[in-house]
């Protein structure tokens, strides 16, 4: 009971604080990021996951984070000040 309250309020509850802390303040801390893996690994283990099968989530995310990294590298993603703020190909600027 407690295990499956647990699974059900950790990961909505820490999204829902990134996100407000995102929105008022455009940062995330790295303490969020760090107790959703550490809330992850507790919760895979105490409900019986075996270790193959938390080693298959964790590459899943880390596979998510490379491509991630490369989208955020090719500039498709993140940054939006600079996006909006840079020259269009066409060589025209941009009016905000």
């Amino acid at each position: 009971m407690i295990l499956d309250l647990a699974r059900l309020l950790l990961f909505p509850a820490l999204m829902a604080f990134a996100a407000a802390s995102d929105l008022f303040t455009m940062t995330i801390s790295n303490r969020v990021s760090l107790a959703l893996a550490a809330g992850f690994l507790v919760l895979a283990l105490a409900s019986g996951m075996d270790g193959y099968q938390v080693l298959m989530h964790i590459a899943a995310g880390a596979t998510v984070l490379v491509v991630a990294f490369g989208c955020f590298a090719m500039g498709w993603v993140g940054g939006a000040m600079p996006r909006w703020l840079r020259l269009p190909r066409s060589g025209s600027a941009l009016l905000i």
